[in-house]
């Protein structure tokens, strides 16, 4: 049991993200820039421009959104679904959503829309985390429906 419990960490740890990223389109010998007013002329995604104020507070919240799932990864490869149910329902879930309604009236209405399934894919994570009999198959797919989430919205939109 043990052994296959590790296999799953595994993947959910490394294996899921590392497929998230590969379905991203990659431009060869493109190197990120931390600073870029002019995109790119294939650049395709959405720009989406924020108050000062309010693009800060986005940007922190993504950045706490991608630690919550690294910390629930965390606490799935110690066995302690009971804390990873309460990250993924309290700081990424609708159990949460108070604290995230303050951006989306500032975002474009589809951007809003992915930011809500996010929190329902996080919700749906935290329940089957919680079940007595933990079906790993089920919580990494969950789990991957979160991620998804994320990377379908990083590659529509941009943030300035």
């Amino acid at each position: 049991m043990f052994k296959f419990a590790s296999m799953v960490v595994f993947a959910a740890v490394v294996l899921i993200p590392v497929q998230a990223a590969e379905n991203v389109p990659h431009k060869p010998g493109h190197v990120a820039q931390s600073k870029q007013e002019h995109p790119s002329p294939q650049e395709t995604r959405v720009l989406v421009t924020f108050s000062e104020n309010t693009r800060f507070h986005f940007l922190e919240t993504m950045r706490q959104h991608l630690s919550d799932i690294s910390d629930i990864q965390k606490a799935m490869a110690e066995s302690n679904f009971e804390a990873a149910a309460k990250i993924a329902e309290f700081s990424m879930g609708l159990g949460g959503i108070k604290t995230h309604n303050m951006i989306a009236p500032h975002m474009p209405v589809e951007m809003a829309n992915l930011g809500m399934e996010f929190h329902k894919a996080s919700s749906q994570l935290a329940l089957s985390l919680t079940q007595k009999k933990k079906d790993m198959t089920k919580i990494l797919t969950d789990l991957s429906g979160v991620t998804q989430v994320c990377v379908m919205c990083h590659s529509m939109y941009r943030v300035k």
